[in-house]
């Protein structure tokens, strides 16, 4: 099962999590991205840290986050992990879009 609020997803270790993307600009206007801008997402345990655990791109295409059940089920389980989404425009400015925390809990099978 997997939650998202407030930018904090709590997820049971080993599942699937698949996330549509959605950037509004100032005005609450939904961003449609041009050719050539790309979107990652990266979880850290610790913001310190110089590499990631998991480092997704996100096809601008489908705006879908995937992380696959490889993925997550390799994760300790913790409520200590951080991520963000960055935007990277086509001219190469980069923005951070969100950030949040990932809580991991244990699955029974």
């Amino acid at each position: 099962m997997v939650t998202i609020k407030k930018n904090t997803i709590v997820m049971t270790r080993g599942d699937t999590l698949v996330t549509t993307i959605q950037i509004l600009d100032a005005d609450g206007n939904e961003y449609i991205p041009d050719d050539g801008d790309e979107l990652r997402f990266a979880l850290k345990e610790n913001y310190e840290d110089d590499i990631p655990i998991i480092y997704k791109d996100i096809p601008i295409s489908t705006m879908q986050l995937r992380l696959e059940s490889e993925d997550t089920k390799r994760l300790k389980l913790s409520d200590s992990y951080y991520y963000d989404i960055q935007l990277t425009y086509g001219d190469n400015i980069v923005s951070t879009i969100i950030s949040g925390k990932l809580i991991t809990k244990g699955e029974v099978m």
